[in-house]
C-alpha cells in the first residue's frame, strides 16, 4: 500500500496500512534494505 501511494502521491489515511513500508527507495537505489524489514520473496506453484 504505502509503495502504491507513493507513486500515486497520495498520504495514506491516518491508520490505513499502518505496517507498509514504501519499497520506492529500493527501487531507486537510495537504499539497500527496508528498515527493519528483511527482503521477502513468495512463489505459488501449480501443477496441471
Amino acid at each position: 500500500m504505502a509503495t502504491v501511494a507513493d507513486i500515486l502521491d497520495q498520504d495514506l489515511p491516518e491508520g490505513a496500512a499502518e505496517d507498509s513500508t514504501s519499497s520506492i527507495p529500493l527501487l531507486a537505489g537510495e537504499k539497500t534494505e527496508l528498515p527493519d524489514r528483511p527482503g521477502v520473496s513468495t512463489t505459488t506453484a501449480t501443477t496441471a
